[in-house]
């Protein structure tokens, strides 16, 4: 599952116009794929999902899977921020809702929510079916299991707890990074 906004707007911009736009706000970024119509990246070292921006014929899709890391969701914020910015364009949920102001709903609020219920579904779905979930991560396939979670004190009937979601998290996000032979300062595919 994920959560989508479109940009509606006719003004094309370069991914790399976009990059400098986002590190000028402090985010050091890694990318996965950086040329339109699909990019894929996320805050160095600390992304576990990333997420995508995709060119499309009326402007562009912004999106970011379930399970996302609190940076992931932030740097989805800030994108809809700055594409909306540099294209003077208008954004949709679901490409059919106009949101006036998109930075009133998605915050730390909403990142809250979105932990919370991320934490709920990954931990009915490894509970239930009795196997592993596997998502993916920004460089690779990212597998959860009653074991990872188990090792958290994560049960089928374990209540919300943000300090085991945050917990499970920055294991995935170590766990992927140091499968990245990526260096500080440095992405696996230029931004």
């Amino acid at each position: 599952m994920s959560v989508c906004i479109t940009i509606r707007t006719e003004k094309k911009i370069t991914p790399e116009d976009m990059f400098k736009e986002i590190e000028k706000a402090g985010v050091q970024i890694s990318c996965a794929s950086n040329v339109f119509p699909f990019l894929k990246f996320g805050k160095h070292k600390c992304a576990l999902r990333g997420i995508k921006v995709t060119e499309e014929e009326n402007g562009y899709d912004i999106s970011v899977c379930t399970f996302a890391s609190d940076d992931d969701y932030r740097l989805f914020i800030l994108t809809i921020d700055v594409i909306l910015k540099m294209t003077q364009g208008h954004a949709f949920l679901d490409n059919e809702y106009e949101i006036k102001n998109p930075l009133s709903i998605y915050n730390e609020k909403w990142i809250q929510t979105q932990k919370e219920q991320s934490f709920r579904r990954i931990k009915a779905l490894t509970h239930y079916f009795g196997e592993e979930s596997s998502i993916n991560g920004l460089y690779h396939r990212i597998h959860i299991g009653t074991k990872v979670l188990n090792s958290f004190d994560i049960y089928y009937y374990s209540d919300y707890s943000e300090e085991k979601m945050n917990a499970i998290q920055d294991y995935l996000i170590a766990k992927q990074w140091n499968k990245v032979n990526i260096k500080d300062n440095q992405t696996n595919t230029p931004c």
